[in-house]
């Protein structure tokens, strides 16, 4: 039930990977998922815990040259959600707080709050969300990559990690019909908030739903229901800051170039059990299609690019046991081109493939993934094209 966590972790050198945390405690029933204490009949405080650690080699990233070597506690993470009262049929207002501490391989700890906001939910139609949160984005970043059979979190999103996590301080009004089949989303956030912005901007999100088997209630959706649903799910969305991109300086000492950001994205994906094999294995399959327009501005954020890209996963969980888990192997590939016309070192096609085994202890709340990747950047300019292999662990465990 925990599979709506991730975390941050970089893990090349030419670019920065991540995966990122999309809490969805609201979406979850208390009942069945942590510990809960009763205030009173309308009144709950849920508490969750999560933590992820890892081990990481790669190719000459060391400072000498040789394979990098790295042991990481990337998360431990304070989930809370309070339940504060009922009104009507179906109206609630809560509280979410998570806090979240990250220390990587070395260096001191940080400690952050993650999510802080407040929710209004008159129906099943009718639901207001304000504070800090994942705004309404493509299912890659709502949902968890770090529950997921999705080792790292894909190219085409890694500069929505980089920015403030992806959290924005943000009001979203969204809905659900048919108990999730259908879900629609509008939101306002801050979006960018520096000299580039100078009018002070709001950043718009939109986002479209659909469920074509089982349903997915609740704003975010889960990356795994290890084989307690049917998935086949088909969302699209829209996101568009005026000056949300753009640098200050480049044109001349003082002179700031403003931007519109565009970004569209239309995402799938498919669990159920294997009904071709037989013998109760689960298939998994999720993938995206992204485009980001900035006019081709070269973006002093060091977040935004311009370009388009996809990427795509599949697993599949074998339904016989070894020892206390099961196995799922787990293969991905994704490509992103790189389309700045006005800055040679910002084109050029990355792809990234990787494989690997996850041992599901507890589905996807305990679980340990190793797998193998290669990231490939194309020759740029005077640049010669580069390739890099690297191998990872991850330990995640949810309660």
């Amino acid at each position: 039930m925990g599979q709506r966590y991730s975390v941050i972790k970089a893990v090349t050198k030419p670019l920065a990977l991540a995966a990122m945390t999309a809490c969805g405690l609201a979406a979850m029933s208390p009942a069945i998922a942590g510990p809960v204490i009763n205030i009173d009949k309308d009144t709950f405080l849920w508490l969750g815990l999560y933590g992820r650690e890892s081990f990481t080699a790669q190719e000459a990233s060391a400072p000498g040259g040789s394979w990098s070597k790295d042991f990481a506690t990337e998360e431990g993470r304070l989930l809370m959600y309070l339940q504060a009262m009922k009104f009507g049929e179906k109206g609630i207002i809560s509280y979410e707080l998570d806090i979240d501490t990250q220390n990587g391989s070395s260096g001191p700890t940080n400690v952050k709050v993650l999510d802080n906001y407040i929710q209004f939910e008159v129906n099943d139609y009718a639901k207001f969300w304000v504070g800090r949160f994942v705004p309404p984005c493509d299912r890659a970043s709502m949902e968890a990559p770090a529950y997921t059979y999705a080792f790292d979190f894909p190219l085409m999103t890694a500069w929505q990690i980089a920015y403030s996590n992806i959290r924005d301080n943000t009001a979203a009004f969204w809905g659900q019909v048919e108990g999730g089949q259908y879900k629609y989303y509008f939101a306002l956030s801050n979006g960018r908030r520096d000299q580039v912005n100078q009018s002070d901007d709001l950043k718009y999100w939109f986002r479209f739903s659909a469920d074509f088997l089982d349903p997915e209630p609740g704003y975010y959706p889960s990356s795994s229901y290890d084989g307690a649903k049917k998935i086949a799910n088909v969302g699209v969305s829209y996101s568009y800051q005026k000056d949300g991109a753009g640098n200050v300086g480049l044109a001349g000492p003082g002179i700031v170039t403003s931007k519109t950001f565009k970004e569209f994205a239309i995402d799938y994906r498919y669990e159920a059990l294997d009904n071709i094999l037989g013998g109760g294995g689960i298939i998994d399959s999720e993938g995206g299609w992204y485009d980001y327009d900035i006019d081709h501005a070269t973006d002093t954020s060091g977040y935004l690019l311009q370009g388009h890209g996809y990427f795509v996963t599949a697993g599949y969980a074998f339904p016989k046991k070894f020892g206390i888990g099961k196995l799922e192997p787990v293969i991905g590939y994704e490509q992103f081109w790189r389309a700045n016309t006005n800055a040679v070192g910002l084109q050029g096609k990355q792809q990234r493939f990787e494989a690997g085994l996850q041992y599901l202890i507890k589905g996807h709340d305990i679980r340990i993934d190793t797998f193998w990747y290669r990231l490939e950047q194309d020759a740029v300019g005077t640049t010669p094209s580069s390739g890099v292999n690297g191998i990872k662990m991850l330990f995640v465990l949810y309660l």
